[in-house]
């Protein structure tokens, strides 16, 4: 398995891996995220050109198998943090899923903010996501604090934000 940036030839295996990520959101209540085109006016693609935003894919014989996208934003609202990075989604394939690929693509994402001198990383999970919670407490995050907020389609729902020293 290879982790590496995220080209324009893994587009649609990045894409194949949302609608999963969107279909599971649906199973659970939540509704769908974020783009839903292919075409170079998607937001997808600004977010594999943004400097201030990374995604890195695993990928085995050109398939994509998972990615993870993490930004460094420019508004820090803590304090005592000096450079604060974010992990905006992180996606495995269903069937692979438990084969070490997420905490790979996690590994190498820390790394890339290790170098850009990132001290701190935070995330948020969606309350209930008990998958979600147990993979990142096993990364050794910890839960900072909690939010409900109200969708478009006037469901309330929950996010867990966490963070990590790195």
């Amino acid at each position: 398995m290879e982790i590496s940036q995220a080209s324009e030839e893994d587009r649609r295996g990045i894409y194949r891996l949302y609608e999963q990520f969107n279909q599971d959101r649906e199973e659970s209540g939540a509704g769908r995220l974020g783009f839903k085109y292919l075409d170079g006016d998607s937001p997808w693609a600004e977010e594999l050109t943004d400097d201030e935003c990374v995604t890195l894919v695993a990928r085995e014989k050109n398939i994509v198998l998972g990615f993870i996208t993490i930004r460094i934003p420019r508004f820090n609202p803590f304090r005592k943090i000096k450079k604060l990075g974010e992990v905006d989604l992180i996606v495995v394939e269903r069937k692979l899923r438990r084969r070490s690929i997420g905490t790979n693509l996690f590994k190498k994402a820390v790394k890339l903010l290790k170098g850009k001198h990132v001290s701190h990383v935070l995330l948020n999970v969606k309350v209930g996501n008990k998958a979600a919670h147990s993979f990142w407490k096993k990364m050794k995050f910890k839960p900072m604090t909690e939010s409900i907020y109200e969708r478009k389609d006037g469901v309330e729902e929950g996010l867990i934000y966490m963070i990590k020293k790195i």
